[in-house]
């Protein structure tokens, strides 16, 4: 059984080495001796492969080049199962490229597909539900995916391979009839997964500058904009691997002669949830470094404000991560509108709300008082907001309520801003055009053939009396405004080609905007 796992290219986070088919290729040979052949694998990741532009314009140089890959791929492993990891929606279409194309060179051989958006939307790998675009190449009558798994995939592909050897699984018979969607299986004990091995990616090694590995999975919170509040039930499930595991890991890859990397991401929605346990990955951690010494590697985090303590900041400072919080909105309308708090009433929850902007701005002071870096996640254009979400916002960082000074002209403050995508899988997307009276103008804008395709999942209109146009304009002066007292603060997390990142981006929105839906 020669297995070829294929990353597609991205639109969007290109660079993000993830541990989706790590976890699985290393779960399953952990287990390989309970099946009954052997097996191979190959990872292919076409990110970092030297292929034309995945672009309208140049489609058949692209397919004749991928087709010349995969047929020299396949001349020295001849895989007979392909799994392609379409992790969010912006791999959905070269997903769906890539999959028609190896079914047509190899129509024998199985291809598996998972991640995020296969598990939110398995229709779009169904027959006829695939962009108009394929049809002008590819039959309107099939679909090349032969299975699709839903959530985590280290059981169901494991199952999967094991049904296939002993013929104990469903197949189709052609590929005419529809995607079989496998039953979704989730690790209840993380420390069940073997300790991380990357030697399936060491072909990209000076490809790799960041790696993103995960120690806890599921979140105890269900913000309506977060995925966490939609249909993913591995979401709600909240576990956790043993610390020790989670330390013997970092001091795996710290000593991997072969990779150097500069950054690595807990992606952990939510950083090991259990006090306890974060307590003692601190005291763990430090042992390590002291016996180590230092790694040559930040660590980045995703922290909770009103989780965070001033002691977990110090313990963050100490062992050189660095925490991100989704702060989101500065805004208490709008933390009330996204559903950030729950309570049994709405003086309940306005109490957690003004709890939590206090904590933000008590981790703010602190963080500048003992040195430590902190970047907090901050969204524009969100369906809910209006002109007074805008100001009350703003008022939280500009009202002078420091001795005569503002939040941001007395403390440095990272605020990564973002503006509002319309993901799918979060109840906001779902609600936002009835509830707030938003709208999301291209609601399928992953089916967007289009180099500039991740913009149009940025045009949303936030609410009925705030248009998309007006949104941008407000938020941008309130973005300039912060920045003028970070800028004279000498703030360096605010670089000069972040702040024309940012002034670019907006100006990409208005233009499509301009040209798409005003025009």
């Amino acid at each position: 059984m020669k297995i070829l796992y294929i990353h597609p290219y991205a639109y969007w986070a290109n660079s993000h080495l993830l541990l989706n088919f790590l976890r699985i290729s290393n779960y399953l040979n952990s287990r390989k001796n309970m099946l009954k052949c052997p097996i191979e694998e190959r990872y292919l990741d076409l990110r970092h492969e030297d292929l034309p532009n995945f672009s309208p314009n140049r489609i058949d140089v692209y397919r004749k080049v991928l087709q010349t890959l995969l047929l020299d791929i396949y001349t020295k492993f001849k895989f007979n199962i392909i799994a392609i990891s379409c992790y969010t929606s912006f791999n959905y279409l070269n997903t769906v490229e890539v999959a028609f194309l190896a079914k047509k060179n190899f129509p024998n051989c199985i291809i598996v597909v998972g991640g995020v958006h296969p598990t939110i939307i398995p229709d779009d790998f169904q027959i006829g539900n695939f962009p108009e675009l394929l049809y002008e190449v590819y039959s309107r009558n099939e679909t090349p995916f032969d299975y699709l798994i839903k959530e985590e995939g280290e059981i169901p592909f494991f199952n999967l391979l094991a049904g296939l050897i002993d013929n104990s699984i469903k197949k189709r018979n052609n590929a005419n009839e529809p995607c079989i969607i496998l039953k979704p299986e989730l690790i209840e004990d993380l420390d069940e997964l073997p300790l991380i091995n990357l030697d399936l990616y060491k072909s990209y090694r000076k490809s790799i500058n960041k790696l993103y590995i995960d120690f806890s999975r599921g979140c105890i919170y269900r913000c309506s904009y977060c995925g966490t509040s939609g249909k993913i039930s591995c979401y709600k499930k909240i576990r956790t691997r043993q610390i020790r595991n989670c330390i013997k890991e970092l001091e795996i890859i710290n000593n991997l002669s072969w990779l150097s990397i500069n950054q690595i991401h807990i992606s952990d929605m939510f950083f090991l949830p259990k006090r306890s346990k974060r307590e003692e990955f601190f005291i763990e951690l430090k042992k390590l470094i002291s016996k180590e010494g230092k790694f040559p590697f930040k660590i980045i985090v995703y922290d909770r404000i009103e989780f965070c303590s001033l002691k977990d900041l110090k313990n963050y400072k100490d062992l050189d991560i660095i925490p991100h919080f989704g702060f989101d909105f500065s805004s208490e309308e709008m933390l009330y509108k996204m559903d950030k708090f729950y309570g049994k009433s709405k003086e309940i929850i306005y109490n957690s709300i003004k709890n939590y902007l206090e904590k933000a701005t008590a981790l703010i002071i602190e963080s500048n008082r003992i040195g430590s870096k902190i970047v907090f996640y901050y969204m524009i254009g969100t369906p809910g907001e209006d002109h007074f979400t805008l100001l009350q916002g703003k008022r939280f960082f500009l009202e002078k309520r420091f001795n005569d000074h503002s939040l941001v002209e007395k403390y440095n403050i990272n605020l990564d801003f973002s503006k509002y995508m319309a993901f799918i899988g979060s109840n906001l997307y779902e609600k936002a055009e009835k509830k707030f009276g938003a709208k999301i103008y291209y609601k399928n804008w992953w089916k967007i053939f289009h180099e500039k395709q991740p913009i149009y999942g940025l045009l949303v209109k936030p609410s009925r009396n705030l248009s998309l146009i007006e949104c941008i304009d407000l938020s941008y002066n309130y973005m300039k405004e912060i920045l003028k007292y970070q800028l004279k603060r000498k703030n360096k997390f605010y670089s000069f080609q972040l702040i024309i990142f940012w002034k670019d981006m907006l100006k990409q929105i208005l233009n499509l905007y301009q040209h798409n839906i005003k025009n």
